[in-house]
């Protein structure tokens, strides 16, 4: 269901989707966005807790990416909907090459 409140906050109830299973990233795939991914971790270091850090794992990486890039929210939402953490990944590398 979804309600609106008096101050006009939409509460909606939500279904959690899990990415499907994705073989690990190889060591030299996807390479230089994971090392923007680092860089920028490493910058926020305890205002943006991460726990371990799977730097293999495909949904790992497109999930914090899209968390932390700046682009426009709209943007990240539409990185959040695309199927598959590659698919996601592959938006985003696209995005870095046109910019």
């Amino acid at each position: 269901g979804r309600d609106t409140q008096a101050d006009g906050l939409h509460l909606a109830d939500v279904e959690w989707l899990d990415d499907p299973a994705e073989a690990p990233l190889a060591s030299d795939e996807l390479r230089e966005l994971r090392a923007v991914l680092a860089n920028a971790l490493g910058g926020l270091g305890e205002e943006y807790p991460v726990g371990a850090e799977q730097p293999q794992d495909a949904a790992w990486v497109a999930g914090h990416l899209a968390q932390l890039l700046p682009v426009p929210p709209q943007v990240r939402q539409s990185l959040l909907e695309i199927d598959g953490a590659r698919g996601r990944l592959a938006r985003i590398e696209r995005m870095r090459m046109t910019h």
